[in-house]
């Protein structure tokens, strides 16, 4: 839903299991400081990503007429 409105995947980080949810929650408080409690771009997971990058050559690729499962990865 996100990527059909937004037209760009929703990030996806991983946390260690050392710190909770709370730790990368910004506040209101935060947001008038000016402070981002948002992962660090390193923890981001791209595997997670349901779109691929626009330069990529491959969103032109398309699955074969004989696959019966109807399954389009370029859609």
């Amino acid at each position: 839903m996100y990527l059909s409105l937004v037209k760009e995947n929703l990030p996806i980080y991983g946390i260690p299991k050392t710190k909770q949810l709370a730790d990368f929650c910004t506040s209101q408080k935060d947001v008038s400081r000016g402070i981002s409690r948002i992962p660090m771009e390193m923890a981001r997971q791209y595997d997670e990503d349901t779109q691929f990058d626009k330069s990529s050559n491959l969103s032109s690729y398309r699955m074969s007429p004989s696959n019966k499962s109807g399954i389009n990865l370029a859609d």
